[in-house]
């Protein structure tokens, strides 16, 4: 009774807006993220995050208890790269990227997420080697981010760079994943 009793508190808890910002607006644990993963540090504003006041580690491990977002999921993951689509920041737009490539290693296998993230433009295109650049400006070289889709592996770059977007290593290098341009 007592642990159904708690858990029915700490739900209701996680519901409840009552943490509070300098504007007024008031938010629920379940709409923020835990400031204390580098991820969500690089990609999300500071209003996604509760008030410095509450980032004590007594105050994180309670929100955490009562929903304060702090684990990346398909959804999550999505969002984030949409936002870093948007970052004008490369260095952070790519430190972002490479981050958040690791933490999406279990979801390379499943076709919904695959086909949501194919045509989000996050990544930045790789840099191609300066005998072709001389020879001809490649693709890559007029685009600040590229997607998945309408791209190739970079062990096409020597055939393709001035008619195809080429991904650089680390979107395509990761146990599992299985590149399909379909």
């Amino acid at each position: 009774f007592i642990t159904e009793c708690h858990q029915n508190l700490l739900s209701g808890i996680s519901n409840l807006s009552f943490i509070e910002f300098e504007n007024g607006v008031r938010k629920s644990p379940k709409q923020l993220y835990d400031p204390e993963n580098e991820i969500f540090k690089l990609i999300l504003e500071t209003e996604n995050f509760p008030p410095k006041s509450l980032h004590e580690k007594s105050w994180l491990s309670f929100l955490k208890r009562v929903g304060l977002i702090e684990k990346i999921d398909q959804d999550i993951a999505i969002t984030l790269f949409s936002l870093i689509e948007k970052k004008d920041d490369t260095g952070i737009m790519e430190k972002a990227s490479r981050l958040l490539f690791t933490e999406i290693k279990r979801f390379v296998n499943d076709d919904d997420f695959l086909r949501r993230l194919k045509s989000i433009k996050f990544i930045l295109p790789k840099k191609i080697n300066g005998c072709n650049e001389k020879i001809h400006i490649s693709l890559n070289q007029k685009c600040k981010r590229i997607c998945y889709d309408q791209s190739v592996e970079p062990y096409s770059e020597d055939i393709v760079w001035t008619t195809k977007l080429i991904l650089p290593w680390y979107a395509i290098e990761f146990p599992g994943f299985r590149y399909n341009n379909d």
